[in-house]
């Protein structure tokens, strides 16, 4: 079973994946801007549908024209027909229901178009009711894209069918204008997702949250509990309310980070989320929150049982410096796992390296240059951390040649 090309034209493409036979929905969703669909042979929500094993066809805006140029009649033809023909292989008993899912532009869309296909629910995630000025002035993060097709292009209660559930985050001020239109001409249930910025799916992404979704689209209050729950404890969104609380007062950070939906859901987290975090939490500890700092690293690392109870030296980077004695070279940790050489550590204010046969000296002497910051002096040069695990020595001292001196990793951190 694979995704097949259904429709091609110069400005649509049409894509199907046929799913299951046992389902209660075929979804309908139409893509945003700068959607790679558009070369990589997918279509929105490609995953969950193969995932899921839903029926799914997308629609895929070959430019940034908000399904406005030239006709999408041909287009619409081929997905009733293939609509049709899908459901026609439906367990004897089943009818699905029409779901159309969009975001951004493709919620847009779908919306617009969600009568001339009949649909009968619609997830739309950070709409825009219009690029038109004349017809919506207010600010949009999108109107310079607006060409004179789109003329009167805003959405109205003609075009709209089914119950309708529209995503977006109250305080992204453009956002919230758009939906303060279109609840001026259709009606809709309102799923606010707070600080999850435009790309409001992030909040809420996941399989197994759009299957329960699906299941519950015909009960809004179910649907709105499943929305915010998984916004609760989704990554991104502790991730945000985290960069927030330190920009406002950086000892919030420390609460966020022993609190249970946290060390729950970092696990769950993508690479560049906690490289966010890591950041933060690598400020918080120059500033002098090292205790706090050292809960997250243990949460972003495993919380395993420390085995060396000795002092370590970390960068700027909130990385540990690790000594090669074999290529005599200074490197760094990655997410505090040696990529080169072993931890240094340091006794009685002399470096050494951590490594099988004991704790071997390590060039370099530990200079203090202000509250817990130190410097690694090795022939009145500078030891520096470089933004690619490496370490090199440099004649100035910066920032970059600062070191912090993190204590003995107790037990009772990682227990």
């Amino acid at each position: 079973m694979s995704i097949c090309d259904i429709f091609i034209d110069d400005n649509y493409i049409v894509r199907a994946y046929a799913g299951l036979d046992t389902g209660d929905h075929i979804v309908v969703s139409f893509t945003g801007i700068s959607a790679p669909e558009r070369h990589d042979g997918s279509f929105f929500g490609a995953a969950l549908a193969i995932k899921l094993g839903i029926p799914w066809i997308g629609i895929i805006d070959r430019h940034e024209n908000w399904y406005c140029k030239g006709s999408l009649e041909e287009a619409f033809i081929a997905v009733r027909a293939w609509i049709s023909a899908r459901k026609q292989n439906f367990d004897p008993g089943i009818t699905p229901r029409l779901v159309g899912f969009g975001i951004s532009m493709g919620a847009y869309a779908v919306l617009k178009y969600s009568r001339i296909l009949g649909l009968d629910c619609v997830m739309a995630a950070a709409p825009q009711w219009s690029l038109d000025r004349a017809e919506a002035p207010y600010p949009s993060h999108f109107k310079h894209f607006y060409q004179p097709f789109m003329t009167g292009m805003g959405v109205r209660s003609n075009d709209v069918h089914g119950r309708i559930y529209v995503f977006y985050d109250p305080y992204e001020e453009p956002d919230l204008d758009e939906v303060k239109m279109f609840k001026r001409h259709i009606d809709v249930h309102e799923i606010t997702l707070c600080y999850a910025g435009h790309m409001v799916l992030s909040n809420i992404k996941g399989s197994r949250i759009f299957s329960d979704m699906l299941q519950h689209i015909e009960n809004p209050l179910a649907f709105r509990h499943i929305a915010t729950l998984a916004r609760r404890h989704n990554f991104e969104n502790i991730a945000r309310m985290i960069e927030r609380a330190f920009n406002r007062n950086p000892r919030l950070v420390s609460q966020a980070f022993h609190t249970r939906r946290f060390k729950k859901a970092i696990k769950n987290g993508s690479r560049e989320t906690v490289s966010r975090i890591w950041k933060i939490a690598t400020k918080i500890a120059y500033m002098g929150y090292i205790h706090e700092a050292e809960a997250f690293f243990a949460c972003a690392t495993g919380n395993y049982s420390p085995c060396i109870t000795l002092p370590r030296i970390m960068s700027w980077r909130g990385e540990l410096l690790c000594y090669c004695h074999h290529r005599e070279t200074f490197f760094q940790t990655n997410s505090h796992l040696p990529v080169q050489g072993s931890m240094v550590t340091v006794v009685d204010n002399e470096l050494f390296a951590t490594t099988p046969v004991g704790l071997v000296p390590v060039p370099g002497q530990l200079t203090p240059i202000g509250e817990q910051r130190y410097a690694i002096v090795i022939e009145k040069s500078y030891l520096s951390a470089r933004d690619d695990d490496q370490a090199t020595l440099m004649p100035a001292l910066d920032a970059w040649e600062e070191f912090l001196l993190l204590p003995a990793r107790p037990l009772s951190v990682s227990e």
